[in-house]
């Protein structure tokens, strides 16, 4: 099943998305008390969604309702409890490193950030290098805490295509360059420069990843039934008419089963989470901070197969 969040008519409704890609509201299909929202159908019990994705089904084979054109798309989650990204979670970014992370890393993006498929990404000219990064996400349907690899895909709900838009100038402006010259400083993983190198230097992600507009995601959730290996995902990306990447999920680090249970081992998963894997990265094309939307203001459009194409306009705005 393919649930996504639409405007239609004025109001914010639940559609259910054929195989074709047409569009149908939930309330023309079943009768009844309905879910308000995506979450509340995530949020379902396990036996209370079967019967609801039988009626949905059942409704769909039979062509009880005709198809509808949105007024625009939201977010398919309107409001997730949490947003998780993994950090550089790719193998050709791990070729060029001198340490990498044992285990995944994670940093938060903010709900606030997140707008639908077909909405537009502004680009203040403050915001320099500013570049995407398209990026599989996981949504979470069962309560994850200190899970096992083999317990993972059996929680997932569905999944979904995000672009977690990175502004580098920002996340400049944001670090910070402490030096060390001091006898016995032990930071045993760096490379140092010299006898007395221990620098350290810090980043943080709040603004650089979170500033409005910066999650355009959607156009719609595809439930876990329909994703046989999410470790298997073609990633293509463009902007206009440039392909920008070529990847896939097999190309991850860390596996979607890894990621999931690491992170578990410390944060609590709830329903309606969502969790966004690592960007794609194609070696054979420019770095994604070549694809800057300052010099390249054009459409971006990612498609994973099995899920669909999320694209959206990006505007530069003073």
């Amino acid at each position: 099943m393919r649930l996504a969040t639409i405007i239609a008519s004025g109001a914010e409704k639940i559609a259910v998305v054929d195989q074709a890609e047409r569009l149908f509201l939930l309330e023309d299909l079943i009768a009844g008390e309905l879910p308000r929202t995506v979450l509340d159908i995530v949020e379902m019990p396990k036996e209370a969604y079967g019967r609801f994705a039988k009626a949905v089904a059942d409704a769909l084979a039979v062509g009880k309702a005709g198809a509808i054109k949105p007024d625009s798309w939201l977010p398919p989650l309107r409001k997730p409890g949490k947003i998780v990204g993994v950090a550089l979670n790719n193998d050709a970014i791990a070729r060029q490193t001198y340490k990498y992370f044992k285990h995944p890393a994670f940093f938060m993006k903010a709900p606030s950030a997140l707008i639908g498929h077909g909405e537009t990404v502004r680009i203040r000219r403050e915001y320099g290098l500013t570049h995407p990064e398209p990026e599989l996400a996981v949504i979470i349907g069962k309560r994850l805490s200190g899970a096992s690899e083999a317990e993972i895909l059996d929680a997932v709900f569905g999944y979904t295509i995000i672009n977690d838009v990175t502004s580098v100038s920002i996340k400049d402006e944001d670090s910070i360059h402490f030096e060390f010259r001091r006898e016995g400083a032990n930071i045993p993983w760096r490379r140092a420069k010299s006898s007395d190198d221990a620098d350290i230097y810090l980043t943080y992600h709040m603004r650089s990843k979170n500033t409005d507009t910066f999650g355009p995601m959607g156009p719609w959730i595809v439930t876990a039934d329909e994703i046989a290996d999410p470790n298997a995902l073609t990633v293509d990306s463009w902007l206009g008419e440039k392909m920008i990447a070529e990847d896939s999920t097999a190309n991850l680090r860390f596996s979607v089963q890894h990621t999931l249970a690491h992170l578990s081992r410390n944060v609590t998963l709830e329903p309606g989470d969502i969790v966004h894997m690592g960007t794609a990265v194609d070696p054979k094309r420019e770095a994604l901070r070549e694809q800057n939307f300052q010099l390249m203001p054009w459409p971006v459009k990612i498609t994973i197969s099995g899920i669909g194409t999320l694209c959206n306009p990006v505007e530069i705005v003073d």
